[in-house]
């Protein structure tokens, strides 16, 4: 999209599309993250609370406690799996130190827990629980432990999750139209010198000087400054190059003419002293013309010449066969 050939006007929009493309893959990128972070970070929570409960419900039952034994409000502790609720399936299958969530008696993580979910939408609600399974002595025997917490007990609701998505959605959103607003503006100030400068170039009004906004970058005011200057040298060179020519057409005609009056007159009289002050008079025009030649040639020369040539002194003879002339 960005490599093809458009004018300046385009460009923002162009911008636009690209980081609003860009936007979204990392709004969704960010809304997968913060999602499966917090369920990763509900789930150790209480992982961990199951953990670090185990230690006491050993001591309550070998000090004889009957189960189940309540820990706290949604724990639940065993050291038999015939007293286990068969909802829960058997839990005696799971190898000893196992400590996850169970989703209808079989492990799962996060990303299995957030299919299962989906795939459970207006069916039977699955059977999730929390379980740490472990060992302990009791009368001198290895026992197992299961300790058992519901997940609706502990987890956030499906309203609740809902309600978490949609305010990360929300933000997301804000954000994505803040930056895109941003972004606009400016992409837009950064292309409105060149629109403008573009605009002014394609103008009719020849002697209007070249400008740009004053917020613009300091590299906008050089370029029209230099675009100033440039058009100034431009016209200094086309005004010089008009009064070369007419200076030329002047210093060429006056020979020229005095050639032709010369011949003219020599028609008139043949008188051998007249004709060779006539034959003079076309030989000095002639050189006249020869000299003004080679100084437009010398001048056209020295335009183009890559060295300076080194100036020196008129001779007085040299002045005085020019002024003898005038």
């Amino acid at each position: 999209l960005l490599n093809r050939v458009s004018t300046a006007s385009s460009l923002p929009h162009k911008l636009l599309w690209y980081f609003s493309a860009v936007a979204i893959v990392i709004g969704l990128s960010l809304y997968v993250s913060m999602f499966g972070l917090m369920q990763w970070i509900e789930d150790a929570v209480n992982q961990q609370e199951l953990k670090t409960s185990a230690p006491y419900a050993i001591s309550l039952f070998q000090q004889g406690a009957k189960q189940p034994l309540n820990i706290g409000l949604h724990t639940q502790a065993f050291y038999s799996a015939d007293l286990i609720p068969q909802k829960y399936g058997d839990l005696a299958k799971f190898p000893v130190g196992f400590n996850g969530e169970v989703v209808n008696n079989l492990p799962t993580d996060i990303l299995h827990e957030w299919l299962s979910s989906r795939s459970n939408i207006g069916g039977t609600a699955p059977k999730e629980i929390f379980l740490y399974r472990g060992e302990f002595l009791l009368d001198g025997e290895l026992t197992p432990l299961f300790m058992i917490t519901p997940t609706e007990s502990v987890e956030l609701s499906n309203r609740e999750w809902h309600l978490i998505k949609l305010f990360i959605l929300c933000f997301i959103g804000v954000l994505f139209i803040l930056f895109g607003f941003v972004i606009h503006k400016l992409s837009c100030r950064l292309v409105n010198p060149v629109k403008q400068l573009s605009k002014q170039l394609k103008s009719a009004e020849s002697n209007k000087r070249f400008t740009v906004p004053e917020q613009s970058a300091t590299e906008f005011t050089e370029l029209a400054n230099s675009l100033n200057d440039y058009r100034q040298q431009n016209e200094m060179m086309i005004k010089q190059e008009q009064a070369f020519a007419r200076y030329a057409s002047h210093e060429l005609r006056t020979p020229l003419t005095v050639i032709s009056g010369a011949a003219k007159l020599q028609e008139q009289n043949n008188e051998a002293e007249f004709q060779a002050r006539q034959r003079s008079r076309i030989q000095r025009a002639a050189l006249d013309m020869q000299h003004t030649i080679d100084a437009l040639l010398n001048l056209v020369k020295q335009e183009n010449a890559t060295s300076n040539t080194a100036l020196r002194f008129l001779q007085q003879a040299e002045v005085e066969s020019i002024t003898q002339l005038l």
